[in-house]
């Protein structure tokens, strides 16, 4: 069960979303806050943060039922795929990032 009362996350004011292109809104949507996120991870190229955004992170609430198991199924799935498809390899460092990502939102509403 979920708590909204406090609402979602937000991320600073400055976001660097496009390599070093500084975008700056008062009030970013969830998806450039993931975003923003996946780049800290380190997903810098726009193409891999919209693939992990279309693979199922596209707002708070879908990083919250992340299971640690989704999370691998996501990395295997993104390196099954065809050159042509977007093959993309996590690596060990960015999957623990991640699942630290899915941990914190679920504690964020817990608490």
């Amino acid at each position: 069960m979920t708590s909204v009362e406090n609402g979602p996350p937000v991320a600073p004011p400055a976001s660097y979303l496009v390599g070093d292109l500084v975008i700056t809104a008062s009030n970013p949507s969830e998806e450039a806050v993931i975003k923003q996120v996946l780049h800290w991870i380190g997903f810098w190229s726009e193409s891999n943060k919209n693939a992990i955004v279309d693979d199922g992170l596209q707002s708070f609430n879908d990083v919250e039922m992340m299971s640690e198991g989704d999370i691998k199924a996501m990395a295997r799935s993104l390196a099954n795929r065809t050159a042509v498809n977007g093959r993309m390899f996590l690596g060990t460092r960015r999957t623990k990032y991640l699942k630290v990502f899915s941990h914190w939102i679920r504690d964020f509403y817990r608490t």
